[in-house]
């Protein structure tokens, strides 16, 4: 490294002391020339005159060539050293890049993967159980009715579930067939660009390297974890859908519908792991956009990502060689006229030409009978599981990820005893379920005079607490209880001198919730059935816009 800084210094001084030269002996050799041009001129013996122009003449090819070739060296130096330098600057950034890989971080990322590893496999395994005890549930039920078709139904179920059991508690590691059962585009990017940074890993030191490793032996063992639970979830859809189908005569409804939400609800929580893993933090995207600046990062993944071996390119791709075999455009038009009934022949068509509309027209309207027919049944979706119930998206999350927070404005115009007054709330609320919202809050009113005195003051606080239920879509029903101190103030050790005058408002309206971007706004418009009570006198409806986070 240090020959290298030497060589580079050297390189840098000869750029410049050539550039120096190059500056100076082009107009030194001007000049020179001019002079002798000049004394050829001026001096009139003709022997020193035909001796300054031969000297003119012999001396201007000279400086010419010397001049062109001190300029070619300069060029080239300076073209070698800032090939070097870019070289040099490409091969920082992409250190610099890597070095952001700090130990914490990657110990952070591996806490991450980890956890994500665990929950998933307590899930699935909580689940199995419940499912392993809801059939034997289902079984001794259904054996006091009819003992036969309980052993049809349940004879090798529970030795399944243990199966299931079995293969997920076991150490998992990649293998293209968990690919196939559950494919992650997210976990897919981190670990090819992790395998491909450790097989170009100069750039890493020892400590790096081996964490590196580490967090690829973990999502590998993630992908192993959802395959498994994607094994498991395959399986109780199936079981589901037997048991219903076989099993809802008996009488059994109540029972069958817990096993419905058993499924369903697990399916949620796992779509939802699948979620946390595409919110990429910043290490993950500095893993994947370090791997990509690469460039041959490109074949690499088109080699040995997982889509890429399950769904390899041939050797000849994107060449005329590779369509050989494949159907041509006549082909496909000729079978869906055999599938469709239709005889080109008797019609003196050509097979080869495109379908009329008539037909197409016909293939529509079958389609739309079939649709009909599964809708009549009760059959929106083609995930069986979803037919009985409306399944809650709050179900199975913590209770952070259920807390939401925003704020709200409400302005009040000018009276005789008050100010006018703009009221600025902020919120906490708790997601019960996708029907009911609770939470607490607070206001700041601050007053800001009249028109024709405009100035700012503290006209007085609130404390707030409310319900949300959904009445339909959009539209919620409000309710909220909120203590007001309507006296002005000029600190808050003011608000604690005489708790009495604290005055209480009972307040039932609607609110309009609508989606701004990626957030939530809202609009309430409420009433106040205790505003007859408070002096001074204000108005008992309130309209206040916010916004939530």
């Amino acid at each position: 490294m240090k020959s290298d800084d030497r060589a580079i210094g050297l390189l840098k001084y000869f750029v410049l002391l050539s550039k120096t030269i190059y500056t100076l002996f082009v107009p030194f050799s001007t000049v020179i020339l001019s002079i002798f041009k000049r004394l050829s001129l001026v001096v009139n013996h003709a022997a020193i005159t035909n001796m300054m122009d031969l000297l003119y003449l012999a001396l201007t090819p000279t400086m010419n060539t010397l001049s062109r070739n001190l300029f070619i060296v300069t060029s080239l130096l300076a073209v070698g050293f800032n090939v070097h330098a870019q070289t040099d600057s490409v091969s920082k950034r992409e250190g610099l890049a890597l070095n952001t890989f700090k130990s914490h971080s990657l110990n952070e990322l591996q806490k991450k993967y980890s956890l994500l590893q665990r929950e998933v496999e307590k899930k699935t395994s909580t689940m199995l159980a419940h499912m392993q005890q809801k059939e034997a549930t289902l079984q001794h039920r259904v054996a006091n009715i009819d003992s036969v078709k309980a052993g049809q139904i349940f004879a090798s179920s529970q030795r399944e579930y243990q199966h299931l059991q079995d293969n997920l508690s076991e150490p998992g590691n990649y293998s293209l067939e968990n690919a196939f059962r559950s494919y992650i585009p997210h976990i897919d990017s981190v670990r090819t660009s992790l395998r491909f940074l450790l097989l170009n890993s100069s750039g890493l030191s020892v400590g790096e390297t081996q964490q590196l490793t580490s967090l690829s032996v973990q999502i590998q063992q993630l992908q192993a974890k959802f395959a498994a639970a994607s094994q498991a979830e395959v399986y109780v859809k199936q079981r589901e859908q037997l048991l219903h189908d076989q099993l809802m005569r008996f009488g059994i409804r109540k029972q069958l519908l817990s096993v419905n939400k058993e499924v369903v609800y697990f399916q949620q929580q796992i779509a939802d792991y699948k979620n946390t893993l595409g919110d990429k933090q910043k290490l993950e995207a500095a893993i994947i956009r370090t791997a990509r600046s690469l460039p041959a990062f490109t074949s690499f993944w088109q080699k040995y990502s997982l889509l890429a071996q399950m769904f390899p390119l041939p050797a000849n791709y994107g060449t005329d060689a590779a369509l050989a075999g494949l159907q041509t455009n006549a082909a496909v038009t000729l079978a869906i006229q055999q599938s469709l009934g239709i005889n080109r022949a008797s019609a003196g068509v050509a097979a080869a030409t495109p379908i009329p509309e008539q037909y197409l027209q016909q293939a529509q309207q079958q389609l739309t009978r079939i649709k009909d027919k599964a809708s009549q049944t009760g059959i929106t979706s083609s995930d069986r599981a979803l037919r009985d119930f409306i399944p809650d998206r709050q179900h199975g999350k913590s209770l952070w990820q259920r807390l939401t927070y925003g704020f709200n404005m409400q302005t009040e115009t000018a009276t005789r005893y008050l100010p006018a007054i703009t009221d600025i709330g902020v919120r906490l609320g708790l997601k019960v379920s996708d029907q009911i919202q609770i939470g607490v809050g607070g206001s700041y009113k601050v007053g800001t005079g009249t028109l024709k005195c405009m100035h700012l003051s503290n006209e007085g606080v609130s404390a707030r607490s409310y319900v949300d239920i959904r009445a339909k879509g959009s539209i919620w029903i409000t309710g909220a209880w909120e203590d007001n101190y309507m006296p002005s103030f000029r600190s808050l050790q003011e608000l604690h001198r005489d708790v009495s005058i604290w005055q209480k408002s009972a307040l039932l309206g609607l609110t309009k919730k609508y989606t701004v971007g990626k957030r939530e706004g809202n609009m309430q418009l409420l009433y106040d059935f205790m505003a007859g009570q408070v002096l001074p006198k204000s108005s008992p409806v309130k309209f206040r816009v916010g916004y939530s986070f």
